[in-house]
Order: structure tokens, then C-alpha cells, then sequence
């Protein structure tokens, strides 16, 4: 999770308790596999919202290899509690 990428995630699972809100695109709440399409050509094309998919990383940091994450502010771990 250190270079600028954007997973893509899809599964039986709600990802906003294991990842920080806007981390990742998540595929099921497109209608369609075109929808995402056209939402990842839009992400490629405007570097201000790929990079809204990136902003997480100034508040927060991976502090193990599963997916937990802790705040600058050190003021909570993420991890299943979302904070919004």
C-alpha cells in the first residue's frame, strides 16, 4: 500500500471496516461492469479524483501487513471501527 494504487476490490464483505473510507473502489456498487469501467477511465483521466482515493494516506498509515491503520494522530487504530 505505498505506492499511489487504488485497489479494486470485490467480495462478500463491507471493506469500510477493514479499510479507511475511500481507500479502494469497491466493484459492487456498480450497477455494471461498464459503470466501473467508466468510473476507472474517469479516474485516469482526472487526477483529482484519483488522488481523492489517496488522501486517506495523509491521515492514516498500514502499521501491519493486515490491513490495520492508524491515525497521524495516533488517536485510534483502524481496525473495524471506521470513525464516520
Amino acid at each position: 500500500m505505498t505506492l499511489p494504487t487504488v485497489p479494486i476490490v470485490l467480495g462478500h464483505t463491507d471493506y469500510s471496516l477493514v479499510a479507511p473510507h475511500g481507500s479502494y473502489v469497491d466493484a459492487s456498487k456498480y450497477r455494471t461492469p461498464m459503470d466501473l469501467a467508466n468510473h476507472l477511465k474517469h479516474l485516469i483521466k482526472d487526477e483529482k479524483a484519483y488522488e481523492k482515493h489517496l488522501k486517506w494516506k495523509e491521515e492514516h498509515r498500514l502499521v501491519t501487513s493486515t490491513m490495520k491503520f492508524q491515525s497521524s494522530s495516533n488517536k485510534f487504530l483502524f481496525q473495524g471501527d471506521c470513525g464516520h
